[in-house]
């Protein structure tokens, strides 16, 4: 038996025993007056980057609607560092999903959520599947209403479940119909990601000592992506040296399991190709929004890279691109025929639109 089919049964048994404890109570929309609601509790303890980023509208749409709100968010430890540029989070909670085994950690790190007294907790994890973790969490914040949307496993951790309608539409929607469930019409969501001066100034001296002006045209190239999501890293390859030949410059991004893809962009041997550390959040942020230009598969540092409002051609090969595409005219969206010429031809026709300078 593998390890992912042992993970399962140990959640379907924790859930079994959860529901001999726990007495399932529904509560009635319209008894609930949102407009009271003090202190909201978002959860969503994802150890992937592009799901924890694409929550973030949501914080915007609460904001805006409920300016006093107190807005609190617990996340997995792994990219929490994410949600400090977001400054309409007023708390942050960080619990790693490890710590569930020990004891005195976890019950340390609920008891200071329990502390602030959230009137309301919403369970952010995605319509189509069920996430023990964010459920029981939801749970035990003892917020008296918690929201999320309507699955079987919930077994009395959620007290107000929102009916999945199963309409295509984007994964920011996806989490903005939980909150319009409770808050009716709620504002045009925005990803408001802030990089402090300290990272900007960080990132300008980075780029200078990589020969990079503020007069370059830099282009971001992440080379990442899990596994079938991930383009070819010939093809990132081509449009790098076509790139360099036009004048671009081309700051290369990538991750642990990348490492081995460098040496085939190494080999162009143009000094205009330049290689990034691997980086914190924050830092590789400001990298990021240093750039004109931003090219990548459907990675973590794509989401990134739209919510920090850096123009990105998006490569969707493995995934649904209605779903977790970038939304707005500043961006594009490659997808089916994924050729090496298809990207050109969308990159050629957003390289003749002016792009914002270098930052």
């Amino acid at each position: 038996m593998n390890l992912k089919k042992v993970e399962k049964l140990g959640k379907n048994l924790l859930i079994g025993l959860a529901g001999l404890f726990i007495e399932k109570v529904c509560l009635e929309k319209e008894s609930l007056d949102f407009s009271r609601v003090k202190k909201i509790l978002l959860v969503r303890q994802d150890k992937r980057l592009g799901n924890l980023v694409l929550t973030l509208p949501v914080v915007s749409a609460i904001k805006k609607k409920f300016p006093l709100m107190h807005i609190g968010y617990l996340a997995d430890e792994k990219f929490a560092e994410v949600l400090g540029m977001c400054s309409e989070i007023d708390e942050i909670f960080v619990l790693k999903k490890s710590s569930f085994w020990n004891p005195l950690k976890f019950i340390s790190a609920i008891n200071r959520i329990r502390k602030t007294n959230f009137d309301l907790a919403l369970d952010l994890s995605d319509e189509n599947n069920f996430s023990f973790s964010n459920a029981f969490l939801t749970y035990l914040s003892k917020a008296p209403v918690r929201v999320g949307y309507q699955k079987a496993q919930n077994r009395g951790f959620l007290n107000l479940e929102v009916p999945i309608t199963q309409k295509e539409r984007h994964v920011v929607d996806r989490h903005l119909d939980l909150v319009r469930f409770v808050a009716e019409e709620v504002p045009t969501p925005e990803f408001n990601l802030v990089i402090n001066s300290e990272n900007l100034k960080w990132a300008e001296n980075y780029l200078a000592g990589k020969n990079v002006s503020r007069n370059d045209f830099l282009v971001g190239v992440h080379v990442g992506g899990r596994g079938k999501k991930r383009w070819r890293i010939e093809n990132f390859a081509e449009i790098s040296d076509w790139l360099t030949k036009e004048n671009y410059k081309i700051l290369v991004f990538w991750g642990k399991d990348e490492e081995n893809l460098l040496p085939t962009l190494r080999r162009k041997g143009s000094d205009k190709i330049i290689f990034s550390d691997l980086l914190p959040v924050q830092k590789l942020s400001a990298l990021i929004k240093g750039c004109n230009l931003f090219i990548s598969s459907d990675t973590g540092p794509m989401h990134l890279a739209v919510a920090l409002k850096v123009p990105t051609l998006a490569i969707f090969i493995d995934s649904d691109a209605r779903k977790y595409g970038p939304p707005g005219e500043e961006h594009r969206i490659v997808a089916g025929d994924t050729s090496l010429q298809r990207v050109k031809t969308n990159l050629k026709e957003m390289l003749e639109v002016p792009q914002p300078a270098l930052k």
